[in-house]
């Protein structure tokens, strides 16, 4: 009978508390790459009015990594209050290069809210 408390005691982790704690372990690493260099920009386009000339700019995250996605791979990345992440389909990669601004030479990772059907 000891032998099934025992095995009773300890617990197996379900699928989603493994996904908890990879998806924290992730959102600690991309916060402590917030010091380092960052090697583009993720953001997203927001169309309030269809008659206005430019849309919104919305900054999703920085990317550090020296690998630049691919168009139509899917990024994940932290929510505003970096409690879970949220997948994004890249759009394309922009390309700005401006020596007159903060901007320089900087890469812009434009993508769009993830479906279900993106994902699988």
């Amino acid at each position: 009978m000891k032998f099934f408390n025992f095995l009773h005691k300890r617990k197996k982790k379900t699928d989603l508390e493994i996904e908890e704690e990879i998806t924290n372990e992730i959102i600690e690493e991309n916060i402590k790459e917030e010091q380092e260099e960052i090697k583009a920009i993720v953001i997203k386009y927001k169309v309030n009015d269809f008659n206005e000339e430019v849309p919104d700019i919305i900054k999703i995250c920085n990317f550090h990594s020296e690998l630049i996605p691919s168009e139509d791979s899917i990024i994940w990345a932290p929510n505003k209050e970096k409690t879970k992440l949220i997948p994004y389909k890249v759009v394309r990669i922009d390309y700005i290069e401006d020596l007159n601004t903060d901007a320089k030479n900087f890469i812009y990772i434009v993508v769009k809210d993830a479906t279900i059907n993106n994902i699988i």
